[in-house]
């Protein structure tokens, strides 16, 4: 499956098509699903308390009660949607590609607007962590992508094919050292953490 974008050139790196992939986001839908039917249930509960209750409730009880029961609906519409739409990563010869699902525009960026990638980021007991950190130039929006691993299966072809293209740092950094380094650079927000 070869598309071509006279910009972005052709892909050389798509898993779209992989099994793995696909049963992960099977996976990853009956979760999501799992979650909703939970939140639609507490949504349902308080309404039912409400219906019952005796008609002499107070304003701000009810209103209190009723907010809860649009904000539970809502957030159970919210992780349902969060659940469609098929994640992915595309490389192609000028960029990179992110799709994160219906929630989210697809964002694609060319490799000259990536000043460096890290790829062996270690949380405080030294456990590595699954995705990778690209820092952008000024020219992007924000000033780092993280890039969850469990988008692709092929990790070393990936790499392997993005190191061609971008200075990629694959000495171990701990998580929190390169958030600071990032914070003192001005890639990080104040409070914003990479993940």
């Amino acid at each position: 499956m070869q598309e071509s974008d006279t910009a972005r050139g052709q892909i050389i790196f798509d898993e779209r098509d992989v099994s793995i992939l696909e049963r992960r986001m099977r996976r990853n839908r009956i979760a999501i699903i799992g979650f909703s039917f939970i939140f639609f249930l507490f949504a349902f509960s308080f309404l039912f308390l409400f219906w019952i209750s005796p008609r002499h409730t107070d304003f701000w009880t009810g209103f209190m009660i009723l907010w809860f029961v649009v904000f539970t609906f809502s957030l159970a519409i919210i992780v349902l949607l969060a659940g469609f739409g098929r994640p992915y990563v595309l490389l192609f010869e000028n960029g990179i590609e992110f799709y994160r699902g219906f929630l989210h525009r697809k964002e694609y960026f060319p490799f000259r607007s990536i000043v460096k990638a890290y790829t062996r980021i270690y949380d405080e007991s030294g456990i590595k962590l699954d995705y990778i950190l690209l820092i952008l130039d000024e020219t992007s929006e924000k000033n780092h992508k993280v890039l969850g691993e469990g988008l692709f299966v092929d990790n070393d072809r990936f790499l392997e094919l993005l190191r061609k293209k971008v200075s990629i740092d694959s000495k171990p950094e701990e998580e929190k050292e390169l958030g600071r380094e990032l914070r003192e650079k001005g890639i990080l927000g104040r409070f914003e953490t990479l993940r």
